[in-house]
């Protein structure tokens, strides 16, 4: 769609805005049978310092606004424009919202946000609309995980990556360290849920590679940025990614070539997953909290393939104590655990 002020100061051409520009949300259509899945996961309660909340509360909001659920779509479009008020999503969630109230103060509610879309979409540092394009690559995977989907966004990720090359600064950097995150949640994603996969084609066997790039790049990032969350993510990723369902011999040779890439030399899970721990544990409410509920289903994994018994009751215990922090967690909050 091109951009152009002109065409909001047309009513017409309000309705279809938040719609019809590229990369809005709400261009995008979520599959009937999973629309109540995907608004089942909104966590409107969730918050508003933890990491997850902050980076979800666009793709909550819309989610929200695509089933009607106005009540939570507006407690979230608030939070948002609180904590990410230069991010695209941000007002067109909140244009979309007007438009579905009714009046006149409220149909200039949604031409104002219509003209921040524009404003920020146009921006010279073009770091708004690349961020907004993060934002949708992220979300069509979300909403449905159908393979297409897939394609679609890792295609998306690709681009945004290329387009951010150049830049240095520090802005910059923040944002190629985010497209880097979600990306390789993406591919991890994709690769944990296909039990069938089949690393013996050559699209699978680039994927698997291209997965263990972006842990590379992430590694990279999380150092440059000081990330604490990228860092303890990379090494939960790293931890998964030597469970996946693939033959041994394609997971050793990308694991050989990550060793050499990094300079890492134990990388064993159980390795991955301490670490993880680690800097979780001293950087909390820097890092997601779901973090440690992943973390601790890892530590299950372990216990589940040891043989040796003092071996699995130690795994056994590393995951209880991941659990008991997330009840004490939600407890201390006075809040349900709402994984």
């Amino acid at each position: 769609m091109l951009l152009d002020h002109r065409q909001l100061r047309e009513e017409d051409q309000l309705e279809n805005f938040f719609d019809t520009f590229k990369y809005s949300l709400f261009s995008y259509t979520i599959r009937p049978h999973r629309e109540d899945i995907v608004h089942n996961r909104v966590e409107a309660e969730r918050p508003i310092d933890d990491p997850g909340a902050k980076r979800n509360v666009n793709l909550d909001a819309a989610t929200c606004l695509l089933k009607d659920d106005r009540e939570k779509a507006k407690k979230l479009i608030d939070r948002a424009i609180e904590i990410a008020p230069d991010d695209v999503h941000t007002w067109c969630n909140k244009g979309k919202y007007a438009l579905l109230e009714d009046g006149p103060e409220n149909r200039r509610e949604a031409k104002k946000a219509g003209f921040r879309v524009l404003d920020l979409l146009t921006d010279k540092f073009c770091r708004p609309r690349v961020k907004a394009k993060i934002d949708y690559a992220y979300f069509i995977v979300e909403a449905n995980r159908e393979e297409k989907d897939r394609k679609e966004s890792v295609k998306i990720f690709g681009e945004c990556l290329s387009e951010l090359e150049p830049f240095s600064d520090p802005a910059m950097v923040e944002l190629k360290a985010y497209c880097s995150y979600l990306f390789t949640k993406t591919l991890m994603r994709s690769l944990k849920s296909d039990k069938r996969f089949k690393a013996t084609s050559d699209e699978n066997r680039d994927v698997l590679h291209k997965t263990l790039d972006q842990i590379i790049l992430l590694d990279n990032f999380a150092k440059a940025t000081e990330s604490p969350e990228y860092a303890a993510d990379m090494w939960l990723w790293l931890a998964e990614f030597q469970f996946l369902h693939v033959p041994n011999e394609f997971k050793t040779a990308e694991l050989e070539e990550f060793k050499q890439r990094t300079g890492y030399q134990d990388i064993k899970p159980e390795v991955c997953l301490t670490n993880s721990t680690e800097i979780a544990v001293h950087n909390e409410g820097k890092v997601e909290c779901k973090t440690r509920v992943h973390i601790a289903r890892n530590f299950l994994q372990l216990a589940y393939k040891e043989y040796k018994k003092e071996r699995r009751l130690y795994f056994l215990r590393r995951a209880h104590d991941d659990c008991q922090w997330w009840l004490r967690y939600s407890s201390i909050r006075n809040e349900p655990p709402w994984i």
